[in-house]
């Protein structure tokens, strides 16, 4: 599979209006397999705030549901997990297959001094999940503006990653361009950037969600793809095949030193990041 239709709520998505969505944008693109992606804390409201990990099944149950009917491949936004293991209190991401089957889920491995003074921790996972359009990585907030966690999924084989970004207004072109944008560039990879925005927790979250690719593939070099806006989503087709030859053009993954990563980098890394506010 080279090419999948992606589908970006530009705004908070009930279960209902999931259900709904326009016949127009999921029955365009016949034979491609989509992905929809919801924004962070879209589930928020319906909970207690926190959820049980050994309660998450339950609260995705209505989610699979809809990804089975819908036969899309679905992440319904972020929320809050209280890993009752004892690694507290974990931001976290499913992707739900076309089968309602969970693939995986991804935590946020990077935390800013307020999500800490929030009570969150910080993972050491970073997981890809198998789908058919390639290997998948879903980064989460402040993961998203570290250089580190794009190279690494890079490596272990992502060509995609879905970056859920949590900004208080304003949320500036130059910060955006700081976190996703820059990291895609040096990847060469597909970025899909799903924003909270509106009031969340009496704060204001400015949303910016964007699909960026290699400055190659678009015809402005801007390294942003033209999106449908089709009323709160944003529509758009991702072929592999382009950035696969993006990447064969100019190999840069190939110039990198790997002996210098896991050997000097890679225990430095480790030192500056052990303790609990993971900037």
């Amino acid at each position: 599979m080279t090419r999948i239709r992606a589908l970006i709520a530009d705004n908070w998505k009930s279960g209902k209006e999931l259900a709904q969505l326009g016949k127009d944008a999921l029955e365009q693109g016949a034979g491609l397999e989509k992905l929809v992606v919801l924004p962070p804390m879209t589930d928020f409201h319906k909970t207690s705030g926190i959820i049980k990990a050994s309660e998450l099944g339950k609260v995705l149950e209505e989610w699979c549901s809809f990804a089975r009917k819908l036969q899309v491949y679905l992440i319904p936004g972020t929320m809050l997990v209280n890993d009752e293991a004892g690694a507290g209190i974990l931001h976290q991401a499913p992707l739900i297959d076309k089968y309602g089957q969970i693939i995986g889920v991804s935590s946020q491995t990077h935390l800013s001094s307020q999500e800490v003074s929030w009570g969150w921790q910080a993972s050491n996972q970073l997981p890809l999940m198998d789908t058919p359009f390639g290997k998948l990585a879903i980064l989460l907030n402040s993961d998203c503006w570290q250089p580190e966690v794009w190279r690494l999924i890079t490596l272990l084989g992502a060509k995609m990653a879905v970056a859920y970004t949590m900004v208080e207004a304003p949320y500036t072109e130059s910060y955006q361009l700081a976190g996703s944008w820059q990291n895609v560039q040096q990847n060469q990879v597909f970025a899909i950037e799903c924003s909270l925005t509106g009031q969340w927790e009496g704060r204001e979250y400015q949303g910016r969600s964007a699909i960026i690719g290699p400055c190659e593939l678009t015809s402005d070099f801007s390294g942003f793809l033209p999106c449908r806006k089709e009323g709160d989503w944003l529509e758009v087709e991702i072929s592999l095949e382009e950035l696969e030859q993006v990447r064969q053009q100019y190999p840069l993954l190939k110039q990198l030193n790997l002996p210098l990563y896991e050997n000097k980098l890679l225990p430095l890394y480790r030192q500056a990041t052990t303790g609990a506010d993971n900037k």
